[in-house]
């Protein structure tokens, strides 16, 4: 019963670091030194993007709290909006041997998107920034697990007709896209 109070305690985390103005977190493929010009890529150590933030934990110039990797996400109903986040590595866990993963991915000002991967009980995406808010269910996702171990995670999901909150009205959502995390 441990696993429920890690969840709350990591969606507190990542919540919290979303919200945190002066974070040096920058979106995936770009960094505060480069002007933004970079891409994405599913490359480790960032690919495409020699700007100087590889966005590692080696000490490489990237900020401590982003890992290696990106998500793509596509908002659509009542919101529509899409973009790229950077990989959270701080507030992420893999578990191999139970087949789980929780992976949380921001742009490092009002974007969350949290994926948890559980290849037994069901995965699930929360996302959430001021426009919108959509809740956490494995019902009507469906979801491409390419990877998944203990330090890797990839593939893609759909989540159509979701529970979501706009402006404090109850609205629908949908929301897919893909996604690449390493520690």
């Amino acid at each position: 019963m441990r696993q429920p109070r890690l969840i709350i305690v990591l969606v507190t985390l990542a919540l919290c670091f979303a919200g945190c103005g002066g974070s040096s977190v920058s979106p995936a493929g770009t960094s505060p030194d480069d002007g933004g010009g970079g891409a994405p890529s599913a490359e480790p150590g960032g690919g495409g993007n020699d700007g100087g933030n590889d966005g590692g934990n080696d000490g490489g110039g990237g900020d401590i709290i982003t890992g290696d990797g990106s998500a793509h996400y596509e908002v659509s109903g009542d919101v529509t909006t899409s973009g790229d986040l950077a990989f959270i590595d701080l507030t992420s866990t893999f578990d191999d041997a139970a087949g789980q993963a929780y992976l949380t991915f921001s742009n490092g000002g009002d974007e969350v998107l949290v994926i948890v991967l559980d290849r037994q009980s069901g995965s699930a995406v929360q996302f959430g920034n001021p426009e919108i808010a959509i809740s956490p269910t494995p019902l009507g996702c469906t979801f491409d697990i390419r990877t998944l171990d203990g330090s890797n995670a990839a593939g893609s999901f759909d989540c159509q007709n979701q529970l979501a909150f706009k402006a404090e009205q109850i609205a629908t959502a949908s929301i897919k896209g893909t996604f690449e995390a390493h520690k």
